[in-house]
């Protein structure tokens, strides 16, 4: 009996080595998927049928990483994944190096932003929504276009699924003010369950269309002429005010005294005295009003060229018979002058 049991053990210790002398692999696998967006992380794990210390060998830049303890399976997470690279598995067990794995390539991808624009339309009733169409540029080899999504400024708002091979949708919205803003998913083809989100696209504010505004447009292009002639004639205007003004302001004003120049009250009183000034009355009073009767007289010529002429001197005297005897032939005026302050 012990002897039959020794011949078992035996033979499951010669297979084992055989086994170990022929080699094997362990099995490599990523997670969620090969297929990394740009700078994402990504967990590799690998697996083997014996307990050992299990290594990961990253041919990027050649470096490796290595199991803490032994175990059958081991996640291994691989950060800021930004170019393709290779990667395999080797494992260590009694001392006897396996195999290496199958090389696994993560297969980096970088999302372009979507294309979004915006347009009004109006339905029977006259209310007036927009039309927000998303597309989405050519996705890799590897992945398709799964879903789109519509945001309101960092808001999601709507989501539509993309039809069949269709790379566009087009979102029907209300609110003709909100800032919109799109993206797109993509579903890795070997595995469903990765999916992988694009950047957000350009922001984009409902506009109207192009026949109403050329329509409206063109109903106020008549007041174009109207408002620049008013404008002309405005500056016009204020071009002779400002003339107008200038000149003023230039021209001259005459000298005034202020009132604190003129001597007033008692002060006033004290400064002054009468000044008297004789006025010559011949000087105020009237031509007197004769006439002149000159008779020319005939003279020989032994006169020495004199000529005479015999005045009336009835006719000098005036009109009027009333005589005239001033009582005083010299006139006084009073005059009060100030002495300077």
């Amino acid at each position: 009996m012990m002897s039959s049991n020794f011949f078992i053990i035996f033979i499951c210790m010669f297979l084992l080595a055989l086994h170990l002398s022929w080699g094997y692999k362990p099995v490599i696998e990523a997670f969620p998927s090969n297929i990394v967006r740009k700078r994402d992380s990504v967990t590799i794990r690998c697996s083997s049928q014996y307990q050992g210390i299990l290594r990961l060998n990253i041919k990027r830049d050649s470096s490796f990483v290595d199991a803490k303890t032994e175990e059958q399976e081991y996640n291994f997470f691989v950060p800021n994944v930004e170019k393709d690279t290779d990667c395999t598995c080797i494992q260590v067990y009694n001392n006897i190096w396996s195999d290496y794995s199958d090389v696994l390539t993560l297969k980096v991808i970088d999302p372009k932003k979507p294309k979004i624009s915006a347009a009004h339309v109006q339905d029977d009733i006259e209310d007036t929504k927009v039309l927000i169409t998303c597309s989405a540029p050519d996705p890799p080899e590897q992945c398709r276009v799964k879903r789109f999504f519509l945001y309101s400024g960092k808001v999601e708002i709507r989501d539509l699924s993309a039809n069949g091979s269709s790379r566009q949708v087009t979102f029907e919205c209300s609110n003709l003010t909100a800032k919109y803003r799109c993206s797109y998913v993509l579903e890795v083809k070997e595995k469903s369950h990765h999916l992988i989100t694009s950047p957000l696209s350009n922001t984009v504010t409902p506009t109207k269309h192009k026949d109403e505004e050329e329509k409206g447009s063109s109903d106020y292009d008549f007041l174009i002429p109207i408002v620049a002639t008013v404008c002309v004639i405005l500056i016009l205007i204020l071009a002779v005010i400002l003339g107008i003004y200038f000149k003023r302001k230039n021209k001259p004003s005459p000298q005034k005294m202020k009132n604190s120049e003129y001597p007033q009250g008692e002060h006033a009183k004290a400064n002054t005295e009468a000044t008297y000034s004789t006025i010559d009355e011949t000087k105020l009073r009237p031509p007197p009003d004769v006439e002149e009767n000159i008779e020319d007289t005939t003279v020989d010529d032994d006169n020495d060229g004199i000529t005479y002429a015999r005045l009336n001197s009835a006719n000098l005297k005036p009109k009027n018979t009333q005589s005239y005897t001033p009582a005083d032939t010299g006139l006084y005026a009073e005059v009060k002058k100030s002495k300077p302050m």
